[in-house]
């Protein structure tokens, strides 16, 4: 990425903070043990902002429906193991979530299930595991 587009992503990012006011209590850590704070996204270094947020753009479709198969959890670790995926605690995959535009079907939940195309989800599992005999592994 070109350092401008960078940098100008970067400020629309960190200008950017999206969750709603009855989201505030289930991610701002005072109800779990800080894996669910969403300020943990503002925590990450420039480069892994970008990456996520960039990851999230380019590889999930927002659709009018929400997919109970389809949570943060699952769609987190889907992010983990891309090529330049990395681990991230839930709150700040859900915040990331939020900043590029997708829906919750219910904050109160733990793993959310946001607006994201089936399709696109099992393409992205396809990809980044395959099944095997012992277990799931990378590929």
């Amino acid at each position: 990425m070109i350092n401008a587009d960078k940098k100008q992503l970067l400020k629309i990012i960190n200008e950017k903070q999206v969750y709603t006011f009855d989201a505030i209590k289930y991610l701002s850590g005072e109800n779990n043990d800080g894996k669910n704070d969403s300020k943990g996204f503002f925590k990450l270094s420039d480069d892994e902002k970008v990456q996520l947020i960039a990851w999230i753009l380019n590889n999930l479709k927002k659709v009018k429906y929400y997919s109970k198969y389809n949570t943060s959890y699952g769609i987190k670790n889907i992010f983990k193991k891309s090529a330049l995926g990395f681990y991230v605690y839930g709150g700040a995959f859900k915040e990331a979530m939020l900043i590029c535009g997708f829906e919750v079907k219910d904050v109160r939940d733990e793993n959310w299930i946001f607006n994201v195309s089936d399709a696109c989800c099992k393409e992205l599992n396809t990809r980044y595991f395959k099944n095997k005999k012992e277990g799931w592994q990378v590929l």
